[in-house]
This record gives structure tokens, C-alpha cells and sequence, in this order.
């Protein structure tokens, strides 16, 4: 009988590989906090309003690893002040759009081709009128903000809105 893991997609290897890199950027990120400022998982887990237990599954990767994890890790770096930066699987609408709903702020695409795939990416991170990307609401992606002065920040740094 074969198993299970020996039949992975080439999508969910892409996956793994990804939220690997994320998981260690997130370690050395807490590493490097800990360090500078004593701050341990207890008062991090405090800061996120969740338990010490929550922040150790989260970077000892003790956790299935889903887009919920990666929101889950995306708000661990903000409070460590520490930004990653994830690597889609693929550099698409699709991809940096989800990925950026769930709260990453820094996305790195990779061996882009021509001048339109890097348009197409832009305009997939920036909000109308700037770009094709849809207003959800309160969440990850707008730090959980509402005023339209910061929406209008996050769509188009430093531009004037027409």
C-alpha cells in the first residue's frame, strides 16, 4: 500500500515548500525579537490575544498548514515588527490576491517575464481605480481599519485619489 505522501500534487508541493519558507522567516524574526527585547511567547501571545501553547504550535510548525495559518502568521510578524515576505507558488492574480487578503503585506514574484506579467501583478495588488483588486472589508489585508483615508493609503501609497 503507497503512501499518501508519495502521491503529492505539484500545487500542494508548491504550497508546502512555501509555507515552509514562512514558518522559518518567522522564527528567525521571533529569534531576533527575543533577543533584542527579552519579549518571550507569553507576552507576544498576550499582544495577539491568544495563549503562549498557540504562538509555540505556530513556530515550532506543529500545525497544519493552511491560508488561515498564513493569516495567522502574517499577524505574528506584524506584532514581532518583523515584515516577511512570501513567494507565491505562482506569480498570478489569483495568488497575490489571496495571499494579500489574508494579510501578507510583502509579496516577491519571481522570474517575471515581460512587462505586462509584472502589470498584471501590480494591478492585482492596488485597489480600484488604481488596479483590479476588490474591497472586502474589515480583516488582515486593512489591518482591520476602516477609515478611507488608510483604505485609500493601502490602495495607492502615496498617490492623491482622483
Amino acid at each position: 500500500m503507497r503512501s499518501f505522501r508519495n502521491n503529492l500534487s505539484d500545487r500542494r508541493k508548491s504550497f508546502l515548500s512555501f509555507a515552509g519558507q514562512i514558518e522559518s522567516q518567522l522564527r528567525e524574526a521571533y529569534e531576533h525579537r527575543h533577543i533584542e527585547s527579552g519579549e518571550n511567547q507569553a507576552t507576544l501571545g498576550a499582544k495577539l490575544g491568544v495563549g503562549r501553547s498557540a504562538i509555540n504550535k505556530r513556530l515550532t510548525g506543529r500545525i497544519n498548514m493552511t491560508m488561515e495559518t498564513i493569516a495567522d502568521m502574517a499577524l505574528l510578524a506584524r506584532a514581532l515588527d518583523f515584515p516577511i515576505a512570501v513567494r507565491p507558488p505562482k506569480a498570478n492574480r489569483e495568488w497575490v490576491t489571496r495571499l494579500l487578503d489574508a494579510g501578507v503585506w510583502n509579496i516577491h514574484c519571481p522570474q517575471v517575464k515581460t512587462a505586462d506579467e509584472a502589470a498584471a501583478i501590480v494591478a492585482a495588488t492596488r485597489y480600484a481605480p488604481w488596479g483590479s483588486r476588490g474591497m472586502g472589508g474589515l480583516g488582515p489585508a486593512t489591518d482591520f481599519e476602516t477609515p478611507i483615508d488608510r483604505c485609500r493609503e493601502i490602495a495607492a501609497p502615496g498617490q492623491a485619489y482622483p
